[in-house]
């Protein structure tokens, strides 16, 4: 049973067939309490099907992409997008990256469109994050923000806890306290998966934290974590031991 105070959100629902149909197994399994959205990837339309005929997939939120694929608006930056028109993560990844006027209301145009797709395919979206936190940059974090209070959304925070880059803690503190502020957090904490799990006893559990996931199935329907196969396996384990 997951802890009454965690939100277990899997990423990446809508990026292809096996993460959709790994996110509902883990759902009906009770392994995760909430997913978000990819609106612009191959399996978006298979996830809204699922998520309209599964009462078991709930808390969905929109997993903003700005990473891969191509964008919905007619995006007139080309310098955020490849040869092809998709995205070029090395531009919109960079970490400190200031954007002007114009470039900035066509990332909020984007970014809206996103959270649109999926509220007209029905989805009741719960909350706001964006594929490799491109939500937590400085360039995208106050327009990200605003869409939040705009749709009265909840944001996922940055990482809460200090990795040892002193720099990364202080502006990701920074943010967290602007977005909790306004009142748009989806939790108090935002964790890895190991982490949470050396520090749960530890930690108030009047606080919620959120983690993530990232499922999906190997050949042979064997669960794993696309992102990092340790995850799913140790809160598995986590899981059972709670039992």
């Amino acid at each position: 049973m997951i802890p009454l105070n965690v939100i277990a959100n899997a990423d990446d629902f809508g990026f292809n067939s096996s993460v959709n149909k790994a996110i509902l197994y883990c759902f009906e399994e009770r392994l995760i309490n909430s997913t978000s959205l990819m609106v612009n990837c191959e399996g978006f339309e298979e996830a809204i099907q699922l998520t309209l005929r599964h009462e078991s997939i709930i808390n969905v939120g929109l997993h903003t992409n700005l990473a891969e694929g191509k964008p919905l608006t007619n995006f007139s930056n080309k310098t955020f997008l490849t040869e092809n028109g998709e995205w070029n993560i090395d531009q919109t990844g960079k970490k400190i990256k200031f954007l002007d006027s114009q470039t900035r209301a066509s990332f909020h145009r984007e970014i809206e469109a996103q959270i649109n797709r999926a509220l007209e395919a029905g989805i009741r979206l719960t909350h706001l994050d964006a594929h490799l936190h491109l939500h937590t940059l400085p360039g995208f974090s106050a327009i990200f923000l605003a869409l939040a209070r705009q749709y009265q959304l909840k944001l996922r925070l940055a990482q809460s806890f200090n990795e040892g880059n002193f720099f990364k803690f202080f502006f990701r503190r920074f943010l967290n306290k602007k977005i909790i502020a306004a009142g748009c957090n989806y939790a108090d904490k935002f964790q890895t998966i190991d982490f949470y799990i050396a520090n749960h006893q530890l930690q108030p559990q009047d606080q919620r934290v959120e983690i993530m996931l990232h499922p999906d199935f190997l050949s042979g329907d064997q669960l794993t974590d696309h992102y990092h196969p340790s995850d799913i396996t140790n809160w598995i384990s986590f899981l059972q031991g709670r039992k």
